[in-house]
């Protein structure tokens, strides 16, 4: 009889586990990739959103923001433009996506380093 009431607590334990660590797993994965190769002086910088994973039939929207130069173009979509960079400098580029589920994570970001004038 001892046998029979360890494997109930047996699977609530691992169900238990599953549900809250398991949780992230379920996640998609955002990251953010520059331009891959070297750009010239004043020359447009593009950055590219990847969710890599499970989405469904989630609409998903992007909000970019940069801590120097302008977004010219393909702000809501999963690449974005930005112009008026300053030489020697270092760009971040952040997405925030929204449409993800509540518990998972929602903002990625890539940098580069611009080049000298």
């Amino acid at each position: 009889m001892t046998a029979m009431r360890k494997i109930p607590a047996t699977i609530f334990v691992f169900a238990f586990c599953f549900a809250v660590f398991g949780q992230d797993s379920l996640c998609p994965t955002i990251s953010v990739a520059g331009p891959a190769e070297v750009v010239m002086p004043k020359e447009n910088l593009n950055f590219t959103a990847t969710v890599d994973g499970e989405i469904g039939n989630l609409e998903l929207k992007y909000f970019w923001s940069v801590d120097k130069g302008k977004i010219i173009e393909g702000q809501g979509t999963m690449v974005v433009t930005i112009g008026e960079v300053p030489l020697d400098s270092t760009l971040t580029a952040i997405v925030e996506i929204k449409g993800l589920p509540d518990d998972c994570p929602k903002t990625a970001s890539g940098t580069m380093v611009t080049p000298h004038g």
